[in-house]
């Protein structure tokens, strides 16, 4: 099994959590694996000496290749990165054993040489989409439609269609494939699932008692699928009743900063190690997470289903037809209010402040979900899923 995908630990990625995971399944199941990966760049906890004599490197798990390392702050870095590796990494591919490709979605155009590589050597393709791109970043305003993009847009689609199988996180996900011409019948739904064992906060203290304010928090990532607009509009309008904590980094959290401006009641405070971080997620009284405009379908926030476990009511900024939307209407423990206009946000709040009862009952509900998405559970479809196709 050959796993393609750039960021894998010293990377300290989303994704490079979610392959080192998927890596031990495949490996308690004995199937061996040799993963692909690229220069450490993701905010690494360790550095890679770089050596120009040396394009890549193989240890017993896989090859690492000798990419750029550039920072991410700017596209044209993110594309020197991103170019690098999917080149080297199409060379290593091709002088590789194995039956099945497995290719993941970082960088976002690695299907294309993965396909051919496959094609190439007339091996299956599985295709576990994260992220859909170009269409995510087109969606949001980040890029514009040009030449480039309308190439990459078309390429991406036909290797898409030429994979064995394409594994999506969510069912809005699926509904853009089957736009985009990928048959429905090639498609599988997996979520990504939560890896938090929360039967070791079983006991912990769930109430608020003692805050004069209802405390609301957003945890993870501040980047480009947030509809911080909405966020902090809402957030100004129920400062009388709830404060807001988001609890991370990322590449708009200056934007963000300046939205709040001048509210006392809105904070954000820097990224904790897991442990802390948990222990903060049983402290809010309200969790947060979101889709903008533009988003749906294209990006899927897997960390909706850490939030489950922790007994809370669940705020989805989002459209109705995203993901978490639909989850957290099926399972009755939150609200789903609109990503364009903060005034549903700021009522969703004061509803939550003003009912106790209310809020325990969504929890409740909230924790019954907590063993339908389980990470390995979850995975183990994954793997049975690439080995069966």
């Amino acid at each position: 099994m050959l796993v393609w995908n750039q960021y894998y630990p010293p990377d300290t990625s989303a994704t490079a959590s979610l392959l080192t995971h998927l890596i031990e399944r495949f490996g308690a199941h004995g199937i061996p694996t040799h993963v692909l990966h690229g220069n450490p760049s993701y905010r690494p906890t360790a550095a890679v000496r770089w050596k120009p004599w040396q394009l890549w490197r193989r240890d017993a798990g896989g090859t690492t290749v000798r990419s750029t390392a550039r920072g991410r702050e700017r596209l044209r870095d993110r594309a020197f990165n991103y170019l690098s590796y999917a080149a080297l990494s199409f060379v290593v591919a091709m002088g590789t054993r194995y039956e099945v490709v497995l290719v993941m979605t970082d960088p976002p155009i690695a299907v294309i040489p993965a396909v051919l590589v496959a094609k190439l050597r007339r091996k299956r393709v599985v295709y576990w989409l994260q992220d859909y791109h170009p269409e995510f970043m087109v969606g949001i305003g980040r890029i514009q439609r040009g030449a480039v993009v309308a190439l990459w847009s078309l390429a991406h689609r036909r290797a898409m269609r030429s994979c064995d199988l394409v594994i999506a996180i969510g069912r809005d996900m699926r509904d853009r494939l089957i736009e985009a011409g990928v048959r429905a019948d090639r498609i599988a739904v997996v979520a990504n699932g939560s890896a938090v064992d929360w039967s070791s906060a079983a006991n912990s203290t769930r109430s608020s008692s003692g805050r004069s304010k209802l405390m609301a928090l957003h945890a993870g990532e501040i980047g480009m699928r947030g509809a911080w607009e909405a966020l902090v509009q809402g957030a100004r309008e129920a400062a009388d009743v709830a404060s807001l904590t988001l609890l991370g980094d990322g590449v708009d959290a200056d934007t963000v900063r300046e939205l709040a401006r001048g509210c006392d009641t809105i904070s954000i405070e820097p990224r904790l190690p897991w442990e802390e971080y948990t222990a903060r997620l049983l402290q809010a009284d309200v969790l947060i997470t979101m889709v903008r405009r533009g988003a749906e379908g294209y990006s899927v926030p897997s960390k909706t289903y850490e939030l489950f476990g922790c007994g809370r009511p669940i705020v989805v900024i989002a459209d109705p037809t995203t993901e978490p939307a639909r989850l957290v209407t099926e399972l009755d423990c939150g609200f789903v209010v609109s990503p364009d206009d903060g005034a549903e946000f700021a009522a969703a709040l004061r509803a939550l402040a003003a009912d106790s009862a209310l809020r325990d009952r969504l929890g409740a509900n909230a924790m019954k979900a907590t063993d339908l998405f389980r990470r390995d559970a979850q995975l183990d479809r994954v793997v049975a899923l690439v080995t069966d196709s």
